[in-house]
Order: C-alpha cells, then sequence, then structure tokens
C-alpha cells in the first residue's frame, strides 16, 4: 500500500478541528435578585453599558493594556499570584478580597475601555495560522475578568457605585476588544469577561434604589461581544492555508500533488492532536476512513470501481475530508448570520451529522463540529443580556406599583424582551411576593439554564 506513513500519521494525529471547548452540559445556574424599584427612565440615552461612538478616544487599546503588565514589575511578582477565579468569585466584604490592590490597573482599563479599537497584532495570515500564540489574551482574559471583578466588588462595597458603573462599562468594553481577534479563543476569551461584567451588573442593580434602571442600556447591546461571522470565515480560511498544495480547483484524478497535500496534511493534525491511537487502533480507523470515502465518492460523485483503484489511498480520503470540511465550514458560516433559532437547528444538524461520522469511522473524538458549539456558547451573551433587560422591567413595574410584583410579564410597562434562544417570552412564575425567571428549555443546547428567583428589598 503507497504511502502508508500518512496513514499512520493521520490516524495518531486524529482529525480535529477549531477549539476544543468541554461541555458543561444543561447546568441550572440559579441566582438570588433582590430588587429595589427603580423606574426606567423616559431618557434613553441616560446611561450606556458601552461607550458610544462620539465618546470615545480615537485610538487602538491593545498596547494601552498590554503596557500595564510591563510597567508594574513588582505587582506581576508579589500581587498577580493572589489573582484568582476563588477570589474574584467572594463576597464584595470579603476581607482578603478587600486586601488585594488593583488601583493602579483599573484606570488604564477604563481608559482602554473608552478607546475605539484593539489591533493585537497577530500574524492572522501566516503560513501556520493554527500556531498563533495568544499569551497576552490569556493574561487580559484574567487581567480584564477577575482583576477587573475584584476592583468593581471593591467600589460596591465603599458604595462608590458610580466607580462601579464605570468598571462595568469598562468590563465590557474591553470584552470587546479582547474579541476583536477573528480567532475562536478570542472570542471566547472576550465572552468570559462579558460574563463576569454582567455577573457585576447583577450585583450593583441590587445595591441602593438610586442605581439607574439600565432596560435600555442594554436593549442595545450587540447580539454578540464579537464578530462570529468573521471568525467563521478565518477558521475555514486557516485550515486551507495549512495545506499550501491545494489548490482551487482541487488537483485531478491522481494528480502528484496529493501526497503532498497529506504530508501538509499530517503536519496540522500533530499540531492540532488531541488524542492517541495504538497500533490495532491505527489499521482499523485507517480501513474504516478509506471504507467511508470510497463509498462518498462512488455514491455522490460518481466514481467508479476502476477510478478508485487507480488513485492513492492518500487521495481518497483527502478528497472526502476535504468535502465534508467544505460543508461544515458552510453551515457554520451559516449559523453567525441566521436567527438564533435558525443557528441552533443548524448546530444540531452539524452535530448529528458529526456524531454519524465518528460512530461510522470508530474516532475518539468529534472530527469536524469545529467551532459550531463555541459559537452557540458565545450566543448565550444575548440570551443573558435579555433576561436582565426583563428584570429591570420588572423593577420598573414594582416602582409603579408600591413594590408588588407583577402577576405576568404581560403587565409590565415596557415589554418584556423574547427569549432569543426560543422566540419566545421567558418563563415566569409568581408565588406571592416571590417569582421566578427562567430561560426556557431548549433541546441540545450546550449552555446551562439560568433561573432567577425574584423578591423585593424591604423599605
Amino acid at each position: 500500500m503507497k504511502h502508508s506513513s500518512f496513514l499512520v500519521s493521520l490516524s495518531i494525529g486524529g482529525i480535529w478541528f477549531g477549539l476544543a471547548v468541554a461541555a458543561i452540559g444543561q447546568d441550572v445556574i440559579q441566582r438570588e435578585i433582590v430588587i429595589h424599584p427603580k423606574k426606567i427612565s423616559e431618557n434613553v440615552l441616560d446611561v450606556r453599558l458601552l461607550p458610544r461612538a462620539a465618546d470615545q478616544e480615537p485610538g487602538n487599546a491593545a498596547p494601552v493594556l498590554l503596557r500595564m503588565t510591563y510597567e508594574m514589575h513588582n505587582w506581576m511578582i508579589n500581587e498577580r499570584p493572589k489573582l484568582t477565579k476563588e477570589l474574584a468569585a467572594s463576597d464584595h466584604d470579603d476581607m482578603e478580597l478587600q486586601a488585594f490592590i488593583f488601583d493602579t490597573f483599573a484606570p488604564q482599563i477604563i481608559r482602554a475601555g473608552k478607546m475605539t479599537n484593539a489591533n493585537w497584532e497577530y500574524p492572522l495570515h501566516s503560513s501556520q495560522p493554527y500556531l498563533i500564540l495568544l499569551p497576552d489574551a490569556q493574561s487580559m482574559h484574567q487581567l480584564l475578568g477577575d482583576g477587573m471583578t475584584i476592583w468593581i466588588k471593591q467600589q460596591i462595597s465603599k458604595k462608590d457605585f458610580p466607580a462601579s458603573l464605570m468598571g462595568i462599562q469598562a468590563q465590557l468594553s474591553c470584552a470587546r476588544h479582547l474579541a476583536a481577534t477573528p480567532v475562536m479563543v478570542s472570542q471566547m476569551f472576550g465572552n468570559n469577561v462579558a460574563r463576569q461584567a454582567l455577573d457585576n451588573l447583577e450585583l450593583l442593580v441590587q445595591q441602593s434604589a438610586d442605581i439607574e434602571n439600565m432596560y435600555w442600556a442594554l436593549a442595545i447591546l450587540p447580539r454578540s461581544i464579537g464578530d462570529l461571522s468573521a471568525t467563521a470565515e478565518w477558521e475555514s480560511y486557516a485550515f486551507r492555508k495549512m495545506l499550501p498544495s491545494l489548490t482551487e480547483p482541487l488537483p485531478e484524478r491522481g494528480s502528484n500533488s496529493w501526497p503532498q497535500i497529506a504530508s501538509e496534511f499530517i503536519k496540522m493534525m500533530e499540531y492540532t492532536s488531541q488524542e492517541s491511537y495504538s497500533a490495532t487502533e491505527i489499521q482499523t480507523l485507517t480501513g474504516k476512513l478509506d471504507q467511508c470515502a470510497s463509498r462518498f465518492l462512488s455514491e455522490e460523485l460518481g466514481w467508479t470501481d476502476q477510478q478508485l483503484r487507480q488513485v492513492s489511498i492518500e487521495e481518497r480520503i483527502m478528497r472526502w475530508v476535504i468535502v465534508q470540511r467544505h460543508w461544515f465550514d458552510l453551515q457554520t458560516e451559516q449559523m453567525t448570520v441566521s436567527s438564533i433559532p435558525e443557528a441552533l437547528e443548524i448546530y444540531r444538524q452539524i452535530k448529528d451529522k458529526s456524531e454519524s461520522i465518528v460512530q461510522e469511522i470508530g474516532s475518539k473524538h468529534d472530527p469536524f463540529a469545529g467551532i459550531a458549539e463555541p459559537i452557540i456558547r458565545c450566543f448565550q451573551f444575548h440570551r443573558r443580556v435579555r433576561i436582565l433587560q426583563t428584570i429591570e422591567a420588572i423593577r420598573d413595574y414594582a416602582a409603579q406599583n408600591a413594590g408588588q410584583l407583577p402577576e405576568n410579564l404581560e403587565q409590565l410597562r415596557f415589554p418584556a424582551p423574547a427569549d432569543p434562544f426560543t422566540g419566545q417570552a421567558f418563563e415566569y412564575r409568581k408565588t406571592n411576593s416571590e417569582a421566578w425567571l427562567s430561560y426556557p428549555p431548549v433541546a441540545g443546547d450546550p449552555n446551562p439554564t439560568r433561573s432567577y428567583h425574584l423578591s423585593i428589598q424591604p423599605k
């Protein structure tokens, strides 16, 4: 059998594309929200969570953010090890959280949040785009997320609510800066920081009846914190870029280019490998890949048995891989421009087809679904914003009705937005002086669901 080394390398590397994301299942996140009644302002421009263009400082936020770590050498050595997710998750009155030093960083982060753009200067169009290193993005993820959360909680503890809101605004703006790079890792970092900003907003609006109602500020936030369409396009581009011998149109049947394409594919698999295979597993997987590819070429492309025998096993498998990858890339790009219910349906189709391939070839992992699941996770930002907007509409109702909760969402003076994942209303159930507000269930949604227990702050 010619070029058997290709098959061994292919099987050892496994077929893996995009970002590996650990599934968290349909966990339920439950939150207690104590409502301070507050009317929605008639002036919709009073408060914004992202700055309007006229209020932004022209310039690149990336150098401002990156310079912080170089100017704080002693802090990085002595204080940085104390910056943990556990500390950031502590109560805002926790003594250890209060003692953490972040005052030098916060003004720079606030300034960066007001800047117009963030260019991180990553070599996105290099010959090996999947090998881009993002250590600065990882560092910023921690400083903007956990570090700024600690600072915001410190301001809340001091009852400096304007500073707290300024910190939340900076978190959201810098989350957008972090997601400016059209790579899925950057999108996930940006969305994680945005999630923490919304957590902090939940905390802030419970502190005082004087805090502005955020209904309109939430209403005008974007559907996602980064450009997911550009990210899907880049992921498709990156796959092709890693195979420089792969031309458009594809090389002719029996072309000498196929062994080189296979060799380039091997290298990509080595870089992105997530699993290893025994010699027996290699042999079995190789045979199943060839069977799957040969059947596809015959049934879908009309190849005869003679034509199948005339080409190498590398060409048969690579032709199948390329066609499959093209289908998955197109579906993923479509997800980013569809409504979220439509995107969920496409995601389910992607997942079903990928699982079918896994079962057929006996692979240890998902070979093609790639960034489909992370895209759905990024859409979670929009769902979270809309349910918080609903809570603000309930705050408005309570302010208009002597501190009472509505019997249903239809009673609200300002409309509760629909759940973007289902197009339906969020689930609302009132019992005496308390109420539950929850996400409607969505089949196949990889995100955790949320349920808020609402009560009114006693006078």
